[in-house]
């Protein structure tokens, strides 16, 4: 975050923070610049000060205004927490998660639980004083998000898409990937981006994940693709959800059904082989375009 505001640099993507934040995996991301994008999220969503260099001119401007100060006083003094019982014996994860929560004076835990972390029963015990949880989508927060909030306070006069039927959405399926159509006849620029979710009945009952999330593109035609590599054979259903620039979810839009039929193909972006059946006499063959996977070849 800090090295951010001191060099100007972003070192990760909003690609890469929504493939984490909408994969439903538990633990931290595996790039650390993506992972840092968690701390800077919470000050654009918390922070209304459009320059992120400002200097305030007083402790006190500092603690009203930024969202970590307040974190860092209340993580010297918890008694300060606007509510009581605010204990750091919790390990790192979980004292963020207090902290957090005592900072934005709301229930953020749904925030944390994208970012693939799990609360304890302390933890949530203390969100809970803060009220329920919050609904807004913090997860996909940008610069951009920010600036139309500050410029655009949100009143209950403002449009926004909160509850509303503003998306049609269609969903077509080719071999193991499924194209969304979405459209919407909202304001361009209100619209942050759509979330898309998948479900499919698995021993009769449906189960339904969220699979991405993708910016909003034009009012015409926003575009998200879903590769599916683990299933086969399967109808999936989806439904698609814009999120305004104040981070609120319309009311989720039905895009249809597409059945996946793949010739077996796997997804190896994750995937990692070891093996000791080698020998000092293979001839080792690099990974190319042609031959991506690499590997050995016998000499014999």
């Amino acid at each position: 975050y800090f090295a951010q505001l001191l060099t100007g640099t972003q070192r990760y993507t909003y690609e890469n923070v929504y493939k984490k934040v909408t994969s439903g995996t538990k633990g931290r991301a595996s790039n650390v610049f993506t992972q840092l994008a968690l701390y800077w999220q919470l000050h654009l969503a918390y922070d209304n000060q459009k320059d992120d260099h400002h200097v305030y001119d007083s402790y006190q401007d500092q603690f009203d205004n930024l969202f970590f100060a307040r974190v860092d006083t209340y993580s010297r003094n918890p008694a300060k927490a606007p509510q009581a019982g605010l204990a750091l014996n919790g390990g790192a994860e979980q004292n963020l998660m207090r902290l957090a929560c005592a900072a934005a004076n709301k229930n953020i835990l749904p925030f944390f639980e994208r970012w693939g972390m799990t609360p304890d029963e302390a933890t949530i015990a203390y969100a809970a004083k803060y009220g329920e949880p919050e609904a807004k989508a913090l997860y996909y927060v940008t610069p951009e998000a920010r600036n139309y909030r500050v410029d655009h306070p949100e009143t209950p006069e403002t449009a926004t898409v909160k509850d509303k039927d503003v998306v049609t959405a269609t969903a077509k399926a080719s071999s193991n990937q499924v194209r969304i159509d979405i459209k919407t006849d909202q304001n361009p620029e209100l619209i942050l981006g759509y979330e898309i979710s998948r479900s499919m009945i698995s021993n009769g009952e449906k189960k339904t994940q969220v699979v991405g999330f993708v910016p909003f593109q034009s009012a015409g035609s926003t575009v998200y693709t879903d590769t599916v590599y683990a299933i086969n054979n399967r109808v999936m259903s989806y439904e698609v959800r814009a999120v305004d620039k104040y981070l609120n979810y319309s009311n989720a839009a039905n895009a249809g059904s597409a059945k996946i039929q793949t010739e077996g193909i796997l997804d190896k972006s994750e995937w990692t082989i070891e093996t000791t059946m080698v020998s000092t006499d293979d001839k080792d063959i690099p990974m190319d375009e042609d031959d991506p996977d690499g590997g050995y070849q016998s000499n014999g």
